[in-house]
């Protein structure tokens, strides 16, 4: 019985690693990556490949997502994402990572504006408020 029991569980074991292949890959990273790399790449082909690393030996290193997208023809928004989850980093950064930042950067820029708006408008309103009346202060009737 006790035969049996193990079969099952070694056969079950064999079936459920069959199911769900674990599917690892290591960090494929854009400013170092030879052609044989960039290739690999689920979504990169040989052609775009090849676009990549003359415009890295024209241009030098990719500084950043953005610096990827707006110098690679074809890369955007989704094709970054693409690539990223295929395993694409850029100075160790996923795009997920990049478009995380870009957005808080974006909110605090945001919200530093909004503040410095209502402090010029508090400015420009505590001036008009303290003027006499011959520089143009608001006249009171």
């Amino acid at each position: 019985m006790q035969g049996i029991s193990a079969r099952f569980l070694i056969i079950f074991f064999c079936m459920l690693m069959s199911a769900f292949p674990m599917v690892s890959f290591a960090a494929i990273e854009l400013n170092t990556a030879d052609q044989v790399a960039l290739d690999g790449l689920n979504g990169l082909g040989p052609t775009k490949s090849k676009v990549i690393l003359e415009e890295r030996k024209k241009n030098g290193h990719f500084t950043s997502w953005a610096d990827f997208k707006n110098r690679v023809k074809g890369v955007g928004q989704k094709n970054a994402q693409k690539l990223s989850e295929a395993g694409l980093v850029i100075d160790g950064q996923s795009f997920t990572e990049f478009g995380a930042k870009a957005s808080e950067t974006k909110a605090i820029e945001a919200t530093e504006a909004t503040r410095a708006t209502r402090a010029t408008r508090a400015t420009k309103a505590n001036t008009k408020a303290h003027l006499p009346e011959s520089q143009g202060a608001a006249k009171s009737k």
